[in-house]
């Protein structure tokens, strides 16, 4: 039996599973996208913005959206990467350049590039963006063992190089 009452289930939150289940069906269709996503990487960037944006009070869809956009675009940063700088392993397994071909890879970053901001133009809120300075502004970064992202205390992030308080 479930022992949550039913207000708890009305408050759940939106999880990093559920923004990595999101963030996999943008780009399903698009093989060399979907096996970049697929060799790992610890997706450090959409979990802090996932977190900040919570802290920050965004609803789950808009904090969901911001930080898969980031993770894209970061994303598609490394494909372009690892092109100019002849890497052909990226996490381990081959780059994308190296297992579809060159031309693939640059239109595979472009595209990731164009889901960031086709994800980007859905968000609910049209101040998430203006609120952003003020977000920065309430936030504390440094290097530690942690990051926490609270005004209650309740989403905790942990990381070895960064801490965010807000």
């Amino acid at each position: 039996m479930n022992s949550s009452s039913p207000s708890e289930a009305s408050q759940k939150r939106i999880t990093y599973q559920d923004c990595e289940e999101f963030l996999l069906s943008v780009v399903s269709g698009n093989q060399p996208a979907h096996y970049h996503l697929m060799t790992g990487g610890s997706r450090i960037r959409m979990r802090v913005c996932l977190d900040m944006s919570l802290c920050l009070g965004l609803n789950d869809e808009d904090a969901m959206r911001l930080a898969s956009a980031v993770e894209l675009l970061h994303n598609a940063s490394l494909i372009h990467d690892d092109i100019q700088d002849g890497d052909s392993l990226r996490r381990g397994q081959s780059a994308v350049w190296v297992k579809f071909g060159t031309n693939v890879a640059i239109c595979t970053g472009d595209y990731l590039i164009a889901r960031a901001f086709g994800i980007l133009a859905n968000i609910s809120s049209p101040n998430v963006f203006a609120a952003a300075p003020r977000g920065y502004t309430k936030c504390r970064f440094g290097h530690g063992r942690r990051a926490k992202c609270r005004p209650d205390g309740e989403r905790t992030h942990k990381s070895p190089k960064l801490r965010i308080h807000c």
